[in-house]
């Protein structure tokens, strides 16, 4: 009986090899999990470089020039990513107060320049736009005849636009002409 016993305890080479083959598996198991994680990695990477491929980068532009007798300010956006900005919504201001139409910029303007002078504005509203890649839209275009006291009122006039925009994606981004910075966090 005892050597029955022996016999059962020693392993024999059919057993060597079915150990092997079950290492072997565990390792191929090891390597498989390892490559699937690989995978996702690369994965979440190439999605982020397919969302980069089409991001938008609005640049808003504020300008007061002078040409001959005339004086003019200008806002406009600028789309200098390589994708299309959509814009959500869109605000322009003038100190305190909102500018929601033509009129009530006209008023303000009004209110704001000395009577002699001829004032003439044009607003574009781009609310719910797409502006392409390298495409330039113009907000605002104040022009009005020089006067004395011409860069006293042009700088005093506080203008401020804020808006949200969106990549394709829905990946949205505020900015403001007063932080002239996308940062994330505006609801589209």
């Amino acid at each position: 009986m005892t050597d029955q016993k022996q016999k059962n305890r020693e392993l024999d080479r059919s057993d060597w090899i079915a150990l092997v083959a079950m290492a072997l598996s565990f390792l191929a198991v090891g390597v498989s999990v390892y490559e699937v994680r690989i995978l996702k990695e690369q994965q979440l990477i190439m999605a982020s470089q397919q969302k980069a491929v089409v991001w938008p980068y609005l640049k808003l532009n504020y300008q007061i020039k002078s040409e001959m007798e005339e004086m003019f300010i200008i806002l406009s956006v600028e789309n200098k990513g390589v994708g299309p900005a959509l814009i959500e919504n869109a605000q322009l201001s003038l100190g305190d107060y909102v500018i929601g139409s033509y009129t009530d910029l006209t008023d303000t303007l009004l209110a704001i320049f000395p009577d002699s002078v001829d004032v003439g504005p044009s607003l574009s509203d781009l609310n719910q736009s797409l502006l392409s890649p390298g495409e330039k839209a113009e907000v605002i275009r104040i022009q009005y005849r020089s006067f004395p006291d011409k860069w006293k009122v042009s700088r005093a006039l506080k203008f401020n636009y804020s808006l949200c925009f969106c990549s394709i994606y829905k990946e949205c981004w505020k900015m403001s002409l007063r932080e002239n910075i996308p940062s994330e966090g505006c609801s589209s």
